[in-house]
């Protein structure tokens, strides 16, 4: 037998190193490639990032373009306030140049009411007038009507006498005719 069978195998320190080195040349691949993956997805990152900073700047503009258009939107909504506003005012305005046209109109009616009131009141004052004439000539009526009636009265009195005076005349004579009989 020979001495190598019984003897440890001897390494060959060369392919152990080479195969050390390739252990550890395929590490630093291995390594290498997951920085490189890892650039990659930072790249990527950094292009979404600025893809991304460049949409909120185009995406800035835009809103500024938006508030400037709401700006002029809520401008000409706030112009459509104030023009109806200023219709208002003209509306008020006439309204109250209405209103003091028939302040005025009030205040010459007023004075042709007062007018007319002093008018109705001579004429109610004309109808109590001839009203009191009228009563005035009634009581003289009256009066009248009245005297005559005392003057009636004495008359229908006095015949009232002439009759009792009559009829005991009467009942005298009946009386001496009934006793001459």
């Amino acid at each position: 037998m020979s001495n190598s069978a019984l003897s440890p195998p001897i390494f060959n320190l060369k392919q152990i190193n080479f195969k050390a080195d390739k252990l550890t040349l395929q590490q630093e691949v291995n390594r290498i490639k997951v920085v490189e993956d890892g650039l990659v997805d930072v790249n990527t990152n950094l292009a979404i990032k600025a893809d991304k900073a460049t949409v909120l700047e185009q995406f800035g503009t835009f809103t500024t373009d938006l508030q400037s258009k709401a700006d002029k939107l809520t401008l000409q909504q706030e112009v459509s306030r104030i023009k109806v506003v200023e219709d208002g005012l003209v509306d008020v305005n006439s309204n109250l140049e209405i209103k003091a046209d028939k302040a005025t109109v009030f205040e010459q009616f007023g004075t042709f009411t007062t007018d007319l009131q002093s008018k109705a009141d001579k004429l109610t004052l004309q109808q109590e007038v001839s009203r009191i004439k009228v009563v005035e000539d009634g009581l003289v009526d009256v009066n009248s009507n009245l005297a005559i009636k005392a003057d009636k009265a004495t008359v229908l009195e006095q015949f009232g006498t002439f009759t009792t005076d009559l009829q005991s005349k009467a009942d005298k004579l009946t009386l001496q005719q009934e006793v001459n009989r």
